[in-house]
C-alpha cells in the first residue's frame, strides 16, 4: 500500500527514510480509498517539503543523540563547542535538550555537560536543604553556585538556590553570587546580613580580584575631603564585568591607579 510507504528526505551524506506517523498514514489511506492519486500526490510532496524546511526529521535528531552520547562514553564533562558534530548549531541545541530531558545527561554549566549518573538524582528539596546546612555552618557570608556543584546537576542546583531566594535564606547578589540573608526589620524583605561594601570586597576577593582604596577614601583619611564615603565606590585593580548588589542597590567600581 502507498500509505504504508516511507519517504525519503535529502541530508548532507546522502538520504534518509521516513515513516510516517499514524495520523499521516490514515490520510494517506483515505486518499487511496476515495481514489484520489493526484490529491494523495500532492500531499506527499507537501509533507516531503514540510519535512526538508523545518528539518522535522526524527531519524537525524536519534543518530545526532547517539553521537553525542558516544562523545561522552568515557564519562568526561564536554563543552557543546567540543561536541564537534556534522550538524548545525540548532540542532545540536534539540538533541542535548531531549538527552537531558530524558535525563541520559546532565547540564554542569554554561553550555557544558557530562553524562547522568545511572544512581537516582537527588530531590531538589533535598538539595535545598543541604545548601541551607552549608550556608549556616560556613563563616563566609558570600557564596558562589559552584560551592553547591557537588550536590547535584547545573539545573537542580540552580532550582534549589532560587528556592532558597525565595525562602529568604540567601539574597542573589549577582550572577553567580548570593549572600547569607535574614529579614529587615526596616523593610520586612530579606536583606544580606553584612553591608553592601563588606558584601562587595567578600564577593570580589572569592572571584579573584583585588580590592584598594577608593580615590575618595583615600581623600577622607588624609584629610584632603570632609566628605564622609558612602561605601558605594571599591577601587579594582582587574576589571569586573558583573553587578555586586541587591534590591536596586549597587557598588561602584572604580579602576585602581
Amino acid at each position: 500500500m502507498i500509505h504504508k510507504a516511507v519517504f525519503i528526505a535529502p541530508v548532507e551524506n546522502g538520504e534518509l527514510w521516513i515513516e510516517p506517523s499514524r495520523r499521516v498514514q490514515r490520510l494517506c489511506a483515505d486518499l487511496c480509498c476515495t481514489a484520489r492519486p493526484k490529491a494523495l500526490e500532492f500531499f506527499i510532496k507537501w509533507l516531503y517539503t514540510k519535512c526538508r524546511k523545518r528539518r522535522i526529521l526524527a531519524g537525524i535528531m536519534a543518530t545526532l543523540a547517539h553521537q553525542i552520547l558516544d562523545r561522552f562514553a568515557d564519562g568526561s564533562t564536554l563543552a557543546r563547542a567540543d561536541l564537534m558534530l556534522d550538524a548545525d548549531y540548532d540542532s545540536i541545541g534539540r538533541a542535548l535538550g531531549e538527552l537531558v530531558k530524558n535525563k541520559k545527561i546532565v547540564r554542569v554549566g554554561r553550555g557544558r555537560y557530562r553524562k547522568a549518573d545511572q544512581r537516582r538524582a537527588a530531590p531538589v528539596n533535598t538539595i535545598s536543604k543541604a545548601i541551607e546546612k552549608t550556608v549556616r555552618r560556613s563563616k563566609r557570608n558570600v557564596f558562589l553556585r559552584k560551592d553547591f556543584a557537588g550536590l547535584g546537576s547545573y539545573d537542580a542546583i540552580g532550582r534549589a538556590l532560587k528556592q532558597k531566594t525565595e525562602d529568604g535564606k540567601l539574597v542573589q547578589i549577582g550572577y553567580g553570587l548570593y549572600a547569607k540573608a535574614q529579614v529587615s526589620p526596616f523593610t520586612g524583605k530579606p536583606a544580606p546580613v553584612i553591608g553592601i561594601k563588606r558584601l562587595a570586597t567578600e564577593a570580589l576577593g572569592r572571584l579573584g580580584k583585588e580590592v584598594s582604596v577608593s580615590s575618595f577614601e583615600d581623600a577622607y583619611n588624609s584629610g584632603r575631603s570632609t566628605q564622609v564615603p558612602t561605601g558605594r565606590m571599591i577601587a579594582v585593580k582587574d576589571r569586573v564585568r558583573r553587578r555586586i548588589g541587591y534590591d536596586g542597590n549597587y557598588v561602584i567600581f572604580q579602576r585602581a591607579g
